[in-house]
Order: C-alpha cells, then structure tokens, then sequence
C-alpha cells in the first residue's frame, strides 16, 4: 500500500509530501512486513555538454522501492553519489551524470522504467534525493523548509510504501493509516488506477490538438 499526503492523489498525479518519520508509523501498524520512504521528482542531468532529462527516484538500498530487476551492472553499494539508470538514457557502466551540484556514476542498468511522459528512471540513495529536492525547490520553499522548527530542510518524503502480509488486506491496513489526519493511503490497486487515469488525463489534450 501506498501512504501519501492526505488529499493528494499521490506523487504519480500530484505533489505530495509527508515527514520521513513517517515511514516509522507505518512500519509499525498490523500486518505491515516492511516500509520505505521514496521520493519523486524529475531533473534534468548533464552528461558530456548534453542535458538528460530523468525521472529520479530516492530510495533506501534493501527496502521495498528500489529497482526490481538490473539488467547490468550492480545495484546501489554506497550511501552517495551512486546511481541505477535505465537504458534509455543512453549511458553505460562507469559513466557520469551531474545531478545539481554533484556528480553520480552509473553503477547499474534497469530496462523499460520510465515515468508517463517517458523519461528513463534514475535510483539514487534517499539521502541524495532529499538534499536533490531542497537544491531544485524554489526559493520561497527553500526557506519555508529552513523555518521549520519540527524537521530538517531535507528531512521530507513524497511517499512511504508499505509490504502487507498475505495474511491482512491492504485496504484494512490502509484504512488503519487514514485515521491520521495528515496521510492518505491506497492499495496498490488504487494506485495503479490512479497512474493509468493520471497518464489518460495528461495525453488526452494532446491528442485533442492533433488535426
């Protein structure tokens, strides 16, 4: 199941952020195995003079989120500045991207994991990604994080998935996770429904445009 901020229909569809201790709560509700704090957003990269445009995804190594299969290469070792890149980005092993202000190097390739308008997915740490997030926020964000009295700048997520139990539905755990008035939460079903609406909703104009 998937816990996002409450009224938001989750990363996939709109901007949702939730405090990282979150992922704490969750792992600790009724039939929960394990949970992961992610995070989406994307960037554009350079690479030798060329911008890439990515779809980056934080994550922590050996929890739930990250990617499920490497085609080539090894998955993410090193707590910086380390990266699992899809093909379709057009770089190999040992290659650098620059991420903002620090440079990644392609430890691993994924096939096929892009985001709806296409762009290959990056998995970076969950540590690059949130202080990634903070550099690319806008000013008036910028500061409205560093006003904070209750977390760090970068100590925000986008989304906690969360791995049932065979033995509990999700919707009864993901009901449990509704009683917090700041988290939303949906199935994996729900979810997947939202991406294919979301995905519809954004093509739909464009082809009402073609002649």
């Amino acid at each position: 199941m998937w816990m996002v901020e409450s009224g938001t229909r989750g990363p996939f569809a709109e901007s949702s952020r939730i405090p990282d201790d979150t992922r704490e709560a969750v792992a600790r509700l009724r039939g929960v195995e394990a949970a992961e704090s992610l995070t989406y957003q994307p960037a554009e990269a350079l690479h030798a003079g060329r911008k890439i445009r990515l779809y980056v995804v934080g994550f922590e190594p050996g929890r739930p989120g990250g990617p499920l299969a490497i085609v080539a290469g090894r998955g993410i070792a090193r707590s910086h500045y380390e990266m699992v890149l899809d093909r379709r980005a057009g770089l190999g092993i040992g290659e650098w991207v620059r991420l903002g202000r620090n440079m990644f190097t392609v430890v691993g390739l994924t096939e096929n994991l892009v985001n709806s308008g296409g762009d290959p997915a990056a998995f970076i740490t969950l540590l690059d990604s949130q202080e990634l997030q903070f550099e690319l926020a806008s000013p008036a964000a910028r500061r409205d994080l560093a006003r904070s009295a209750n977390a760090s700048t970068t100590d925000m997520v986008n989304a906690v998935v969360a791995r049932v139990s065979p033995n509990v539905l999700p919707e009864q755990a993901a009901a449990t996770a509704r009683r917090w008035r700041y988290l939303g939460a949906m199935t994996e079903a729900q979810q997947e429904d939202v991406l294919t609406r979301s995905v519809i909703e954004r093509t739909s104009p464009q082809i009402d445009c073609l002649p």
